[in-house]
C-alpha cells in the first residue's frame, strides 16, 4: 500500500506513471527481472477504443525476447501485402514477407487489445504492483531520491511512495514531464483526419490498402473481429468535427464500399502533434512514449517508437539500480542521445 505519512513512505525501487502500452510493456521487461515497481494509472478502467493499431517487426521482437509476443500474436492480423492506388488505379505494392525478420508481416491490433494482454502478462510478475485510480501530484525530492505524490480516488488523500527512479509513461500531456521541469517543444500539422472501425465489408483479407490522389488520402487497414480501420484526411470540409457520413463519403469515393449501417466504433478526428523533448532523462526521472516524443501517427511509428524506448530503458535501469545512481551519467545520457536520434528519424 502507499503511505500517508512522509515519514513511513512506501519504496518501490522503480514507480512507473501511465499503464498505457508503453508503461505496460516497461513493467512486465523490469518484472521479467525481478525488480520491484510500481505502475500507477490515474484511469479506473483501460481504454475501450485507441488509434493506434499497427506492431512492426522490431517491436515483436522487443516482445518475443520478454516472452510477450504469443497472446499477442494470436489476437492480431498479419498484414503481409500493401496495395498502394493513385487516381490512374493500382499504382504498386509493398510485400512485407521480404523483410529480414522472423516476423516478415505488419501485425494489426487495437491498442486497447494491446492493454489488456499486456496487463493480463503482468500477473506473471510479482515484483510488480499495479495500482489504478492513483494520479500523479508532485515531485518531492530530498536531494537524492525522489518521492512521488499521489491522488487516491478512492480515499480521496493524498499519498506518498519513495523511489530511485521515475520513469514518465503517461502520455502527450505528460504530467511527469510537466512536474520534473523537463523543456519539451510541441508543434501541430496542419492536415486533420478522421477515422474509425467499420464491420469489414470489403474483399481485401488481410490486405492493407492506401489510396493517394489529387483529391488526398485514404488508408485502410484489417483487423481482429472482421473489422477494418479507415483513415482519411479531411479535404474541403465545412464541419468543425466531421463524422461518420463524411468518414462513410469518403470511402464510397475512393473505392466504391458502402459503409452505412455496418457495425462500427465511434469516429475520431484528430490534428496530428510534434513534441520533441532534447532531454528524455534527467537526474531520477526518465520519460518514455508519448511523454518523451510525439510524431506523426502515420506510418504506426509512436507505439513502436516507444516500445523501443521502453526496451532499452528495462536494460539501462537494472544497471542504474545497482550502480545506486549514474555519477558521471553516462547511462542516462545514452538514452537521451538514442532515443532521441530514433524520435527524430521521424517526420
Amino acid at each position: 500500500m502507499l503511505n500517508r505519512e512522509p515519514r513511513e513512505k512506501a519504496f518501490w525501487p522503480v514507480i512507473i506513471i501511465g499503464a498505457g502500452p508503453v508503461g505496460l510493456l516497461l513493467a512486465n521487461l523490469l518484472g521479467r527481472q525481478n525488480i520491484r515497481c510500481l505502475l500507477a494509472e490515474k484511469r479506473l478502467t483501460g481504454a475501450r477504443w485507441s488509434k493506434a493499431i499497427g506492431i512492426t517487426p522490431p517491436s515483436l521482437e522487443i516482445l518475443r525476447k520478454g516472452s510477450l509476443h504469443r497472446p499477442v500474436l494470436e489476437a492480431g492480423v498479419r498484414v503481409k501485402k500493401a496495395i498502394v492506388h493513385d487516381d490512374r488505379g493500382m499504382a504498386g505494392s509493398v510485400n512485407f514477407t521480404d523483410l529480414e525478420s522472423s516476423f516478415r508481416f505488419i501485425l494489426t491490433l487495437p491498442q486497447s487489445k494491446t492493454e489488456k494482454l499486456l496487463e493480463k502478462s503482468l500477473k506473471q510478475c510479482p515484483s510488480v504492483t499495479f495500482r489504478r485510480g492513483i494520479e500523479l501530484k508532485g515531485i518531492e525530492s530530498d536531494g537524492h531520491n525522489p518521492t512521488a505524490v499521489f491522488f487516491d480516488t478512492a480515499s480521496g488523500r493524498p499519498q506518498r511512495a519513495a523511489t530511485r527512479y521515475i520513469v514518465g509513461c503517461d502520455g502527450s500531456d505528460s504530467t511527469t514531464r510537466h512536474l520534473a521541469g523537463i523543456r519539451y517543444k510541441r508543434s501541430s500539422y496542419r492536415q486533420k483526419f478522421v477515422m474509425a472501425d467499420y464491420e469489414d465489408n470489403t474483399s481485401w483479407g488481410d490486405e492493407a490498402h492506401l489510396f493517394f490522389t489529387k483529391d488526398g488520402s485514404l488508408e485502410s487497414f484489417p483487423l481482429s473481429g472482421s473489422m477494418r480501420r479507415w483513415v482519411s484526411l479531411v479535404v474541403d470540409c465545412p464541419e468543425t468535427e466531421p463524422g461518420e457520413e463524411y468518414l462513410e463519403a469518403r470511402v464510397k469515393n475512393f473505392c466504391g464500399y458502402k459503409l452505412g449501417g455496418l457495425r462500427r466504433s465511434p469516429v475520431f478526428q484528430f490534428i496530428p502533434e510534434k513534441i520533441t523533448v532534447p532531454q528524455p532523462a534527467c537526474r531520477r526521472v526518465i520519460l518514455a512514449g508519448d511523454a518523451a516524443h510525439v510524431m506523426s501517427p502515420i506510418g504506426g511509428q509512436g507505439m513502436n517508437t516507444g516500445f523501443a524506448d521502453a526496451y532499452f530503458a528495462a536494460s539501462v535501469i537494472p544497471r542504474l539500480l545497482e550502480a545506486w545512481g549514474d555519477p558521471s551519467g553516462n547511462l542516462l545520457q545514452q538514452y537521451n542521445r538514442r532515443r532521441r536520434r530514433a524520435a527524430d528519424s521521424a517526420p
